[in-house]
C-alpha cells in the first residue's frame, strides 16, 4: 500500500470540503433529533438513577469498541481516500480486525465483571451481556463507516447515520406500548438498530470493493500509520465519555443520570465541528499538504466563529429551556450543561485541526494534543468528581477540551508554519458562512442529505 503514505488521486471528482461538510450537519441535526427526542423520553419515563444505568451502558459499548479500534479505522479514511487500488484488501483488514478484536474485548471485559460480581451503577449480568454484544456490533460499524467515508461515500455514509436514533426511538415508543421499560431494554433497544445499520454498511461496503485475503503486512501498516491517530482519537473520545463511566463506580446513580442530560444537551454545540472534521480527513488526503493547510485554516475561522455564536446563545437559553423540556427533576443539569457549552469552543479547535493533521499523514501531530488534555481530564476526575459530582465532571471534561484545543493549534502551527494574523477571523468568513448555512438548510428543506456540490 505504498507505505500508507497519502497520494493525491486523479480522475473521480469527490464531493468538495463544503458540499460533504454540510451534507454531514444535515445528517447529524437529523440523527441527533431522534437521540434528543429518545433522551427527552427516558428523561420522562425512567428515574435519574435508572437513566444514570443506561448512560453507563452506552458510553461502555462505545468505549469498548473504540478500544479495540488500534488505528485500523483511521487509517481507512486516508487510505481509502488516497490510493482507491487498495481498498479492497483494506476493507478485508477492516472487517476481519474489528469482529476478532471486539470478540475478544467484549468476552474479556464483560466476562471479567460477571465474573466478579462486580456490578457498577447497579447493571445487572444481563446487563453486561448487552454492553458485549452492543461492543461488537458497534466496532463493526464504526469500523465499515470509516472505510465508506474515505471512499467518499458521503451519501450512504450520512444516511446510515439515520438509522441507529430513529430506529431507538421506534423501539422505545414500541416497548413502552407494549410492556414495562428497564435499563437492559434502552440499552438492547439502542443496539438493534445499529446492528441493522452495520449490516447494511457491510454489505454496500462489499457490494461496491469485494473482499479479497487478509494480507498481514498491509495490516501491519495500517497500525503503524494509524495507531497514533487513535491514540489521539480515543484520547478525546475519553476526554468527553469516560467521565459517565467513572461516575459508575465512584459516583451515585442519580448524579450520573443528572450530568448525562447536560451532556446530552450540550452535545448540539459539537455538530458542526464534527461534521467538517468527518468531511475534512478524506479531503486533506487527496488535496495534500500544500493545499490542505490553507484550506484548513479558512475552516478554523468559520467553525471557531459560529461556536462562539452558538455557545453564546446556549448558555444564555439553555438555563430557561432545560426544566422546561426535560422536566423540574433536572434543574441540576444547568450547571454541568454551562460548563459543557463553554467547552465547547476547544472541542471544535481539536477536531478541526487534528482531522487535518490526520488527513496530510501528520498522525502524531495530531494525537499529541489529546493525549495531553486526557491526562488532565482523567487526573480532574477523580479530584472532582467524588466532591462535587455531575459539575466536577463537566469542569474536568471542559479543561480538557481546551488543552486538546490549545495543542491542537501548537501541533498545526508546527507543520504549516502560518502567521498567527491567518487565525483570526476575516470578511470573508463570514460569506463563507453563509454559503454552508444556504447548502445545509437547502439540504433538510429537500429531505434530502446531498446539498449542491461546492
Amino acid at each position: 500500500m505504498n507505505g500508507m503514505r497519502p497520494q493525491r488521486t486523479s480522475g473521480t471528482k469527490a464531493p468538495g470540503l463544503a458540499s460533504s461538510s454540510a451534507m454531514f450537519m444535515a445528517s447529524q441535526l437529523a440523527a441527533n433529533a431522534g437521540y434528543f427526542i429518545a433522551v427527552l423520553l427516558l428523561a420522562h419515563w425512567l428515574t435519574q438513577a435508572e437513566r444514570g444505568t443506561v448512560a453507563f451502558g452506552t458510553i461502555s459499548i462505545l468505549m469498548l469498541s473504540r478500544l479495540v479500534r488500534l488505528g485500523i479505522p483511521e487509517a481507512a479514511v486516508v487510505i481509502a481516500a488516497a490510493q482507491p487500488a487498495a481498498r479492497r484488501t483494506l476493507l478485508t483488514n477492516q472487517v476481519t480486525f474489528a469482529v476478532a478484536g471486539s470478540t475478544l474485548i467484549a468476552i474479556s471485559v464483560v466476562g471479567s465483571f460477571v465474573l466478579s460480581g462486580l456490578h457498577p451503577a447497579a447493571a445487572t449480568t444481563t446487563f453486561m451481556v448487552v454492553i458485549g454484544v452492543g461492543t461488537v456490533v458497534n466496532a463493526i460499524h464504526e469500523s465499515v463507516t470509516a472505510f465508506l467515508t474515505g471512499c467518499a461515500r458521503f451519501r450512504l455514509v450520512t444516511s446510515l447515520s439515520l438509522i441507529q436514533p430513529w430506529g431507538w426511538v421506534l423501539g422505545l415508543i414500541a416497548v413502552r406500548g407494549l410492556s414495562s421499560m428497564d435499563a437492559t431494554a434502552v440499552v438492547f433497544l439502542w443496539t438493534l438498530p445499529l446492528a441493522a445499520a452495520g449490516t447494511v454498511a457491510v454489505f454496500e461496503a462489499m457490494r461496491g470493493t469485494g473482499l479479497a485475503v487478509p494480507d498481514r503486512a498491509a495490516f501491519r501498516e495500517e497500525i503503524r500509520f494509524g495507531f497514533p491517530a487513535w491514540v489521539g482519537g480515543m484520547s478525546t473520545f475519553v476526554n468527553y465519555r469516560f467521565d459517565q463511566v467513572l461516575m459508575g463506580f465512584i459516583s451515585t446513580r442519580a448524579q450520573l443520570g443528572i450530568y448525562a442530560v447536560g451532556v446530552n444537551a450540550s452535545e448540539v454545540l459539537l455538530y458542526l465541528g464534527n461534521a467538517i472534521g468527518s468531511a475534512l480527513t478524506p479531503v486533506a488526503a487527496r488535496d495534500g499538504a500544500a493545499v490542505a493547510g490553507g484550506r484548513t485554516l479558512r475552516v478554523f475561522r468559520v467553525v471557531t466563529l459560529i461556536t462562539l455564536a452558538t455557545t453564546l446563545l446556549a448558555v444564555t437559553t439553555g438555563p430557561l429551556l432545560l426544566p422546561l423540556v426535560f422536566g423540574e427533576q433536572y434543574r441540576p443539569s444547568i450547571g454541568p450543561f454551562v460548563v459543557l457549552a463553554i467547552g465547547a469552543i476547544g472541542w471544535t479547535a481539536s477536531v478541526v485541526l487534528s482531522s487535518s493533521l490526520l488527513g496530510v499523514g501528520a498522525s502524531k501531530l495530531s494525537s499529541v494534543g489529546s493525549v495531553m488534555a486526557l491526562v488532565a481530564t482523567v487526573f480532574l476526575d477523580v479530584l472532582l468528581i467524588p466532591r462535587y459530582g455531575a459539575m466536577g465532571a463537566a469542569i474536568a471534561t471542559s479543561c480538557g477540551f481546551f488543552s486538546a484545543g490549545a495543542a491542537a493549534i501548537i501541533g498545526f502551527e508546527r507543520r504549516f508554519r502560518f502567521s498567527p494574523r491567518e487565525y483570526l477571523p476575516r470578511i470573508d468568513d463570514l460569506r463563507t458562512i453563509q454559503a454552508l448555512a444556504a447548502s445545509t438548510f437547502a439540504a433538510v428543506r429537500r429531505r434530502r442529505l446531498l446539498p449542491p456540490t461546492a
